[in-house]
């Protein structure tokens, strides 16, 4: 049998452990960095997201938003004077939500999406579909709207088009704002298409 100053200085010893492990200085370390960590992840998701190259700051400061215009009736169309279409008309009231005014630029698809990908214009737009083969170089929006074509020769079933309008790569605080506003004018989008005689 143990003697009972061997037992007495066994217990003291596992009392004194076990304060110490309470009191490690490293825990305290450990605390104060997962607080710090908290809150700069709060302060980070606070100001997402962003545009690299300031494009929604710069419109809503110079006021003057650049659109490149591809021909593709009814989406745009030429005219000897302002553009015509479904989608001109979107940009514009998109324009004026912002206190901005057009400024139109026509071209081909590939020079402005070139443009585009160099963050030479703002928007591009001219019946894009989200198919479209720049898809992995310059912003989409998702798609404001859907039709089907009849089926073809070769198929019988009908092929859905959806309809995007290009934004600058990475600029998701640009993106983000445009989306925000297809999301809200979708029945102004619908009755657009209507006075133009297309059929969604």
């Amino acid at each position: 049998m143990r003697d009972v100053g061997t037992v007495f200085a066994q217990i003291c010893e596992a009392r004194t452990g076990s304060a110490r492990r309470k009191h490690r200085p490293g825990c305290a370390y450990k605390s104060r960095a997962a607080i710090v960590l908290t809150l700069l992840a709060a302060y980070g998701c606070g100001a997402l997201p962003r545009d690299p190259e300031g494009t929604l700051n710069r419109i809503e400061h110079q006021h003057h938003l650049r659109i490149g215009l591809v021909e593709n009736p009814p989406w745009v169309i030429r005219s000897a004077g302002e553009p015509l279409g479904i989608e001109p008309q979107m940009v514009r009231d998109f324009a004026s939500s912002l206190g901005a005014s057009p400024e139109w630029h026509w071209g081909s698809e590939q020079e402005h999406m070139e443009a585009l990908d160099a963050y030479e214009l703002d928007l591009v737009i001219g019946g894009i579909e989200s198919s479209t083969p720049w898809s992995k170089k310059v912003g989409l929006t998702r798609p404001y709207l859907q039709e089907q074509d009849a089926p073809g020769a070769e198929s019988r079933k009908k092929r859905t088009r959806s309809h995007v309008i290009a934004t600058p790569p990475g600029e998701n605080a640009w993106l983000k704002r445009l989306q925000e506003f297809l999301k809200q004018e979708n029945g102004r989008t619908r009755e657009l298409l209507q006075q133009m005689g297309a059929k969604p």
